[in-house]
């Protein structure tokens, strides 16, 4: 048996109150924080369903099952250019995988040489002087169907805010294009790759269709990669 004393018994009732209150408090904040959770579950999972709902009622807007054809393109009153740029950090064998992208613009260009020569251009910006060079050896070629460069990206090359990784080469290009770098005198489209990026000649020619028909000044598709218009004026 425990006897208190009046102080003491004040003391035992106060700290017994406090650790209610502090359980409490601590019960409260688990329901908040459950709450919370089941908001945004919930939330996920309609935005879910509305994919599903998508995905299998309106599947035709996923997968465009039409073919393009060259001649589907010279159609078209107003074709625009096309920039495919590739940048790179010009890592040991990179330079395979990209040559085998820029293949597969090779092959398109060989389907209609009068229309895809002065309308596709290819722009490889890299951070390996080795790598540079190999690429123009192989654009200097006189088989080589398409324009190209291959642009080495300064190593004391600084953006206003310092930026790194991939973001600094792409700044890099932006100026380059600002200073007129391969400047066309109409509707211009850059067409972002990556290094590991392949399209084959018929998703090519879905890609310039579209380029050629929408009204849109900045797109993204998966399956097409990034794109975005040159700079309008007097040459972009």
């Amino acid at each position: 048996m425990i006897v208190f004393g009046n102080s003491q018994l004040r003391a035992y009732i106060v700290n017994k109150k406090g650790g209610f209150f502090m359980a409490e408090m601590v019960l409260a904040c688990s329901k908040f924080i459950g709450y919370l959770i089941v908001i945004f579950a919930s939330i996920i999972g309609v935005r879910s369903l509305f994919y599903f709902h998508s995905f299998f009622f309106h599947w035709h807007r996923f997968r465009q099952l039409r073919v393009i054809t060259t001649k589907d393109i010279k159609a078209f009153p107003d074709i625009p250019f096309v920039k495919i740029q590739i940048t790179t950090k010009g890592l040991p064998d990179s330079t395979k995988v990209i040559r085998r992208g820029i293949q597969n613009i090779i092959t398109l260009v060989g389907e209609a040489p009068d229309l895809y020569w002065s309308r596709i251009s290819i722009e490889v910006v890299t951070e390996s002087r080795e790598q540079k060079e190999l690429l123009e050896q192989d654009f200097a070629q006189p088989s080589f169907p398409v324009q190209a460069f291959a642009l080495l990206l300064p190593s004391e090359y600084e953006t206003p805010k310092g930026t790194k990784l991939k973001a600094r080469s792409l700044h890099y290009m932006v100026q380059l294009r600002r200073r007129g770098f391969n400047c066309k005198p109409g509707r211009t489209f850059i067409v972002h790759y990556d290094e590991e990026s392949v399209m084959e000649p018929g998703e090519l020619r879905k890609l310039i269709h579209y380029l050629a028909t929408t009204p849109k000044q900045l797109r993204e598709r998966s399956w097409l990669g990034y794109w975005y218009p040159g700079w309008t004026g007097a040459c972009s």
